[in-house]
């Protein structure tokens, strides 16, 4: 017989401790006392059966319920959804995704200077032909192709511009849901049948005749456009045009030299078709990908306590992380530089650069000019984070400390030299990668300044023996040389050591097989 249990919980109840087996125990407890002769509860039973599915019911909607109150915190969620949502609550977003950028040029099929000026408008297309990831760009501006020019250079980026046509409803908070994925942010424009609109990043304060709208982006990348309820922000009229642009992402990268596919008719100033080819001499700038649910348990926390106001030197940090482009920040003052003067600093920005195919981590880069010009937006006087009155404030790229690395290496019985190395290689790239895989910021490495010893003091180095230790642990490696030579970094026996503003960006990695005679792999 089973244990004796009370009808109902006597005690106050637990909810975060019920399971599956004391549901199932006090279900049976409770068809025994309007059945006391049944005291079979195997599964030869179909009245069994329906006690299990019933605390099969409720486990899972304990289980359910547990797991919507995970979500509702940035420690715990795993939702980007969520996510979303959480950081509505602060008025902070999510960033999305942005377009990889290159600069090509367009030259003549048979090559030399054109005999007429030739129109090259906004928006020509062209597209790599690899068969198994093509990528799309577009030019970024219009240009005249003058006959005195063998070529003409040309900005692109990796985007495709969307053109959707809506009516009004003439109902407050009208939403349209837009047809095309994943938005880039910032890139959406509309007229109405009333005027042109401007996007906000709230209706807060928004007058009833602002013509606004605002842009929710969901966990799938696709933009939702809300208008005003007429009190605040104006209804829209008529037709409604909406233009925006998708893609972005780091999967839009290209190699330089790639081979390209001209998809659009190009005419010289006549009218007449004129054959041409696109090249390009260096290699995109990456991309970004829309942020992480990793990156947003981070930011959460720190963009809530960074509302509308700097109050000290991370929020600035924040902000500027928050921005897509900027994967790390440090804002520096007389306080780390003696250099500086009292009411001066510098924003110093570290970027994400290309996802390394291996291990799927990212190396550190310069943000492009944009990225920076948004963040001192957001911190200059009349911003929507403003420093305090006098301060003067300049946002740059980050310098970086070049680190090449030189090792002599024995390997485990029956390794093979070619995938030591690539083990070697993939640890080292991993270690001073600016981001991990998911996206979440890699604590390995870091401004000089943060470098800190056992008092909690800089001492702008990272050990010789740590960057060793990643070496000597990687698969395949027997021993690394105690020589004096033995391991190298940029070419000496000694800390790797970084100046206050510097963030450390692996260069190249030298191996040498000391069971080959020393032969380079």
């Amino acid at each position: 017989m089973m244990s004796v249990l009370p009808l109902l919980p006597t005690e106050e109840l637990d909810f975060t401790r019920l399971t599956r087996t004391g549901m199932l125990l006090r279900a049976q407890y409770l068809f025994t006392q309007a059945n006391p002769a049944w005291d079979d509860y195997s599964v030869a039973y179909v009245e069994n059966l329906l006690l299990e599915g019933l605390a099969t019911f409720l486990d899972l909607q304990r289980g359910t319920a547990e797991a919507r109150v995970r979500e509702n915190y940035p420690a715990t969620m795993s939702d980007r959804l969520m996510a979303i949502r959480l950081a509505r609550l602060v008025n902070w977003s999510l960033p999305g995704g942005t377009a990889a950028t290159l600069t090509g040029s367009f030259s003549l099929l048979g090559g030399g200077a054109p005999t007429k000026n030739i129109l090259l408008p906004e928006g020509i297309r062209v597209r790599t032909t690899n068969p198994n990831s093509p990528q799309r760009y577009r030019l970024t501006a219009s240009y005249t192709w003058a006959t005195t020019e063998t070529y003409k250079s040309v900005g692109a980026e990796n985007a495709e511009l969307i053109s959707e046509t809506h009516e009004a409803s003439g109902e407050p908070n009208q939403t349209i849901i837009l047809t095309r994925k994943p938005l880039i942010d910032n890139t959406v424009t509309i007229t109405a049948g009333n005027g042109v609109y401007s996007e906000y990043d709230t209706f807060v304060g928004v007058a009833a005749t602002t013509r606004a709208f605002v842009v929710r982006t969901d966990d799938e990348g696709r933009g939702r456009i809300v208008f005003g309820s007429g009190l605040q922000g104006k209804l829209p009229e008529g037709s409604i045009s909406i233009g925006y642009k998708i893609g972005g992402g780091t999967a839009g990268e290209v190699e330089a030299n790639s081979q390209w596919i001209v998809e659009d008719t190009i005419y010289d100033v006549d009218g007449n078709q004129v054959d041409v080819v696109f090249t390009n001499a260096t290699a995109s700038q990456p991309g970004t990908d829309p942020m992480t649910v990793e990156e947003a348990a981070v930011q959460l926390p720190l963009q809530s306590r960074a509302i509308r106001a700097l109050v000290i030197a991370s929020d600035a940090e924040t902000i500027a992380t928050g921005i897509a482009g900027c994967d790390r920040a440090l804002l520096l003052t007389s306080d780390e530089d003696s250099t500086f003067e009292e009411n001066y600093a510098k924003l110093l920005c570290v970027g994400r650069g290309t996802k390394d195919s291996t291990t799927g981590t990212y190396a550190p880069i310069a943000p492009s000019q944009s990225v920076l010009d948004s963040i001192a937006v957001l911190l200059q006087k009349g911003g929507e984070y403003p420093l305090r009155q006098g301060m003067v404030l300049d946002v740059v790229a980050a310098p970086f400390k070049s680190v090449t690395l030189e090792m002599k290496v024995y390997k485990t019985a029956r390794a093979v030299a070619a995938d030591v190395a690539a083990a070697i290689r993939s640890a080292m790239t991993e270690f001073f990668a600016v981001t991990n895989v998911d996206g979440s910021m890699n604590t390995e490495v870091d401004f000089g300044v943060r470098m800190l010893g056992s008092d909690g003091n800089p001492i702008y180095q990272i050990p010789w023996s740590t960057i060793h230790g990643i070496a000597k642990d990687a698969a395949g490696v027997r021993k690394i040389s105690t020589a004096i030579d033995g391991f190298l970094i940029n070419g000496a026996r000694v800390d790797l050591l970084l100046s206050s503003d510097e963030f450390p960006k692996l260069i190249n990695v030298v191996i040498y097989d000391m069971d080959q005679n020393g032969q380079e792999i």
